[in-house]
């Protein structure tokens, strides 16, 4: 019988020099990938799978993703997997549970597993359905798994699979191990250029917002649409709010969005976005200036109630993932940002940050504006107040004008649309207009005309019988206009006033006249506005205190005349009393 022939070790040598160059020529493609990949790890992981499989004679071969904590792998890259195979993964079916997946267990335990036989295994002798389907579905019968490891552990998989039995050599699980290497670098590559390029982008905005800051100091609508935009940008959030809390801190108003409005809008800029004792997401922050991250929006009791904003938001917006960061100014909280997501998919630390930031930032055009509206302010007042006085000086025999330049001040300032100064008579009894500024609906009112009775409950009687500031918040919820008076009517059926601020004026102790100023909308004057016009009512008062004293000296200097004639005309008539 003819004995086989054995190996030429010539041969032999030649074929093992020839396997380790391919090696070698494929680590070195690697490496030469992953310097030309920087931002995407892909075209490495696909190379990876493919020279593994090639070098190690596989069948199969892919790189799957896990780590501790996950619940299933997510494929990264794959060669001659099942299509079927491919929808586990991506429907997440395949378990990171260490007793049912074998890659799994490489990566949670960090050793590569090397399986000669998967029917010579206690899974499958135990009918495991893992070991079972890889055997008899997928024809899987020698397997290997190589772990992706990094400092913070088991990351990953490469997976081999042989549908013959031949077990995996120590060259080639060290060919694979070193290729789990290479996937690591590559992996590190990716997130240090991502981060590198999240950080230049998060620069990039932090500058473009402070260079509208810069060019806005009259308006923060500018910054907070850029506010708004960056945030949703990098956070990868299709929309964006910023509310705001109102003066009186009772409910939520929406300052600025950015973003999607595919089929309606719930809410627009400028509206009431819900009281803040209210169950909107965005209310606790408001309330407790706090970050509030939902994880989905439909699964919330607000939701469940069917109430109307927030099913506007999942089901007609489709939104599910929410995060709210409150903006602080002066110690408390002044409204928020507030960032969307149409998937389920919470919102990392660094990006939870970068919103702190741009509201920390909001917060500063905010200030800026409110500074320079307040110089603004103060400018206009000095202004009209210089502008009051030269005219008091030039009328000292006339307060006409004062009135005049008086009530246009005290309407412009307050922006209000009418106002009027009405005086007590001598004996009390009664009130009479004396000047109005405005575009009454009724037309000009005829000065002297308009007369009240002191006893009455109408805002400026009462205001000089009992001398104090009378501030109506809503004309039509008084029991004036609720009883039908005339003239409280007129002013909320013709004219259409809706607030109503009336300040005395004081003689001494005693008020003697009453500046009157109207808003049409329904909104209350703040304090500042209310000493605004007090300022100008003492201002009036130095009008009607002057012409006063000069009607009475231009009296006292006519009777020296007429005494000084007199007397000149008894001078001359000594001798005959005609002509005195």
């Amino acid at each position: 019988m003819q004995q086989p022939l054995s190996p030429d070790p010539e041969e032999s040598l030649t074929a093992e020099l020839g396997k380790a160059r391919a090696r070698e020529a494929a680590l070195r493609e690697i490496l030469d990938l992953i310097g030309q990949s920087r931002e995407d790890a892909a075209p490495v992981f696909d190379a990876l799978v493919h020279r593994a499989a090639d070098l190690c004679s596989a069948d199969a071969a892919g790189l799957v993703f896990g780590k501790a904590g996950d619940t299933a792998q997510r494929a990264a890259s794959h060669f001659g997997i099942a299509p079927e195979g491919i929808s586990m993964y991506v429907r997440g079916e395949v378990s990171m549970n260490p007793e049912v997946s074998i890659a799994a267990r490489a990566i949670l335990t960090g050793t590569t597993i090397h399986v000669p036989d998967m029917m010579d295994t206690d899974g499958y002798r135990n009918g495991v359905n893992h070991y079972v389907s890889a055997v008899h579905d997928t024809g899987s019968r020698s397997q290997l798994f190589v772990p992706l490891l990094t400092p913070q552990g088991g990351t990953g998989c490469i997976l081999l699979n042989r549908r013959e039995v031949r077990p995996f050599s120590a060259d080639e699980i060290a060919l694979v191990e070193a290729f789990a290497a290479q996937a690591v670098i590559a992996i590190d590559n990716a997130e240090q250029f991502r981060e590198v390029q999240a950080r230049l982008e998060r620069e990039a905005a932090t500058r473009a917002i402070l260079e509208v800051i810069s060019q806005s100091r009259d308006d923060d609508r500018p910054v907070f649409d850029m506010v708004l935009r960056k945030a949703a940008d990098l956070c990868h959030a299709p929309m964006a709010s910023l509310i705001m809390i109102s003066e009186d801190r009772s409910h939520a108003v929406l300052a600025a969005d950015w973003g999607h409005h595919d089929i309606s809008r719930a809410f627009f800029v400028g509206e009431s976005f819900g009281q803040l004792d209210s169950d909107y997401p965005h209310a606790p922050c408001l309330r407790e200036g706090r970050i509030v991250h939902l994880e989905d929006l439909a699964d919330s009791d607000l939701y469940r109630s069917g109430n109307p904003g927030m099913t506007a938001l999942v089901d007609q917006e489709g939104l599910r993932t929410f995060l709210a960061v409150p903006l602080f100014s002066g110690g408390q909280t002044a409204g928020c940002i507030a960032v969307y997501r149409p998937e389920v998919r919470r919102f990392s630390r660094d990006e939870i940050a970068l919103v702190e930031t741009f509201a920390a930032q909001a917060v500063i055009a905010i200030e800026n504006v409110r500074q320079f509206r307040e110089l603004q302010v103060r400018l206009a007042r000095e202004a009209a107040t210089r502008e009051i006085l030269e005219v008091i000086s030039q009328s000292r025999e006339d307060d006409g004008p004062v009135f005049d330049v008086v009530l246009r001040k005290a309407a412009e300032l307050c922006h209000a649309s009418m106002a009027n100064l009405s005086i007590v008579s001598e004996d009390r009894s009664h009130a009479v207009m004396m000047a109005d500024w405005g575009d009454y609906v009724s037309g000009v009112l005829p000065i002297g005309g308009i007369v009240w009775q002191m006893d009455s409950g109408h805002a400026n009687t009462t205001c000089m019988r009992e001398g104090r500031v009378v501030h109506v918040h809503d004309l039509a919820d008084s029991d004036l206009y609720r009883s039908g008076d005339p003239i409280r009517t007129m002013a909320v059926d013709r004219d259409g006033i809706g607030s109503l601020l009336a300040v005395p004026l004081f003689n001494g102790d005693r008020a003697i006249a009453c500046i009157s100023v109207y808003r049409r909308e329904v909104r209350p004057f703040t304090a500042d506005e209310i000493a605004l016009v007090e300022t100008f009512a003492a201002q009036a008062v130095i009008a009607i205190e002057n012409v006063r004293q000069f009607r009475e000296l231009q009296t006292r200097l006519a009777r020296e005349a007429a005494t000084r004639e007199i007397l000149e005309v008894i001078s001359h008539s000594r001798d005959d009393d005609r002509p005195v």
